[in-house]
């Protein structure tokens, strides 16, 4: 990497960077704006890295389920509920999740068999277990969507559990 030099003296650098600089000390403060471009370390996250994509049956439905896996912080899955078609979010730090990414997925031959081709190249990995949990999204005055369910209350309140990729109700 380049070295990048900033004329502190500048009035428009300072302004910019509300930087003092003591033209007869020498000394300067400075305010750093995001990472540390000398060695590379970085303030963002890409939440990408810590994905994994899973699949999940529950009755004749393939559900696609996304696990997040990041350093320090319990493991957050996220799908879509199979009564109202809405994204629910199940956090580690409420729920016991179990997940093994490289383990094998012990659906894959049913998933291979019947689930539509885009999903099999990610059919084959990833064992995972939650405990019961609860969608809690508002059907409301939502149109009816084919394949949703909707009984006329406010709540969706589809409770499921999944153990080793198999969605029961719960």
């Amino acid at each position: 990497m380049a070295n990048l030099n900033i004329d502190l003296s500048s009035p428009a650098v300072q302004r910019m960077l509300r930087s003092d600089h003591d033209v007869a000390t020498g000394k300067r403060e400075m305010v750093q704006l995001a990472g540390d471009a000398q060695t590379g370390l970085s303030s963002t996250l890409n939440l990408d890295n810590g994905k994994h994509e899973v699949v999940v049956v529950y009755k004749d439905q393939f559900l696609t389920v996304d696990v997040y896996l990041l350093p320090g912080e319990p493991p957050e899955i996220h799908l879509i509920c199979p009564r109202c078609h809405k994204a629910s979010r199940i956090s580690g730090a409420n729920k016991q999740v179990v997940f093994d990414p490289a383990a094998d997925n012990p659906m894959r031959r049913r998933i291979a068999m019947a689930a539509p081709q885009d999903l099999v190249p990610i059919c084959y990995l990833g064992r995972l277990s939650v405990e019961p949990f609860e969608c809690t999204w508002e059907i409301g005055e939502d149109k009816h969507a084919k394949g949703s369910v909707h009984t006329g209350v406010s709540l969706c309140r589809q409770r499921l559990a999944i153990e080793d990729n198999r969605a029961q109700d719960a």
